[in-house]
């Protein structure tokens, strides 16, 4: 009512919280929601004061009770874990139609890359029937993951699992995601200063370090510009890392996932056992088919590697090599 926030020059109470505060703007949100929801409520607010109620569960009550819940039922709240409460209060609020198209129209989807592209930040806001389809989907692909090596959190799972459904390729069977097609401009002065880790970048802006690059020549159809300063010197032609004929053949070869343990079909693709990076060639011997979590996430996400020495159909891996020292 002061309008304290537009008064220090901050667009809104949130806004201002987090300011104030040195806090995330998540948290400053929920604690200005919070601050409206027990402001309403004097009991559940000296509740809180007193230490009686952590701040959760007096916002959750509070909007339990704001949504009509008598007496008996905010008593009985108090036997229930959070996520119990927030359950309750959803029975309780009315959705008519008109705050059903609401949140209809009020979909959307953000996708922010850094300043470099080296990194998205994804977020957004669907209506409930489309989020649990999504929600569900993901859960799903999730699950059908196998394992890290490493251990992981949900959320680093339902990351793969989105990825993996982004890149599902039309069809069934083996071989049918889609391989990247990229053009990579490499400044040469850069590149060569900084062994790869500089200058390299594919045509829509991301950056490109050795990691993706080990991806995209394996898995990927390529065209390389070299630059000087900005100025093109030379451009290669377009080539497929690993030709079609010799992909086919080694998927038949192997007929599955070739890691120790996993009988996996999941999005076949050849490896290179020895990296291109090092010498590798595209001759069969030198390839092994993995199912994509292996792929992608193992092996080019976790920077594991395929132990040479392993048997052609029980494969397994070598640690990550060690990270060299940053620069200064």
């Amino acid at each position: 009512q002061a309008r304290v926030a537009t008064g220090d020059g901050c667009r809104s109470m949130q806004e201002w919280t987090a300011s104030r505060l040195d806090i995330e703007p998540d948290l400053a949100r929920r604690l200005v929601r919070a601050a409206g929801d027990v402001a309403a409520s004097p009991r559940i607010a000296m509740a809180l004061e007193a230490g009686e109620m952590t701040f959760d569960r007096a916002a959750a009550t509070a909007r339990l009770a704001a949504a009509g819940a008598d007496d008996g039922t905010l008593a009985a709240s108090a036997g229930f874990d959070i996520s119990g409460v927030h359950r309750m209060t959803a029975r309780r609020r009315r959705m008519t139609r008109h705050e059903e198209r609401r949140r209809f129209r009020e979909r959307y989807l953000t996708i922010q890359p850094n300043l470099d592209m080296s990194s998205f930040d994804l977020w957004g806001r669907l209506p409930g029937d489309m989020g649990e389809a999504v929600a569900a989907a993901i859960d799903r692909r999730a699950d059908e993951l196998p394992t890290s090596q490493e251990s992981e959190s949900r959320s680093t799972r339902l990351a793969d699992a989105l990825v993996s459904l982004a890149t599902e390729g039309p069809g069934t069977g083996t071989d049918t995601s889609p391989s990247p097609t990229a053009t990579i401009f490499v400044d040469a002065s850069l590149a060569l200063a900084t062994n790869g880790e500089a200058g390299a970048e594919l045509a829509g802006g991301p950056r490109v370090g050795p990691d993706l690059l080990d991806k995209i020549l394996c898995t990927g159809r390529i065209g390389v510009v070299h630059t000087d300063e900005g100025r093109p010197l030379a451009a290669s032609s377009w080539t497929r890392a690993i030709p079609p004929a010799v992909r086919h053949a080694v998927l038949w070869r192997d007929g599955g996932c070739t890691v120790d343990g996993c009988s996996s079909r999941y999005r076949l693709q050849p490896h290179h056992v020895v990296h291109r990076r090092h010498g590798g060639s595209n001759d069969p011997d030198n390839l092994v088919s993995l199912c994509w979590f292996h792929h992608h996430v193992v092996i080019h996400g976790l920077d594991y590697r395929i132990d040479a020495d392993s048997p052609p159909q029980r494969r397994r891996f070598l640690p990550p090599e060690p990270s060299p020292d940053p620069p200064d």
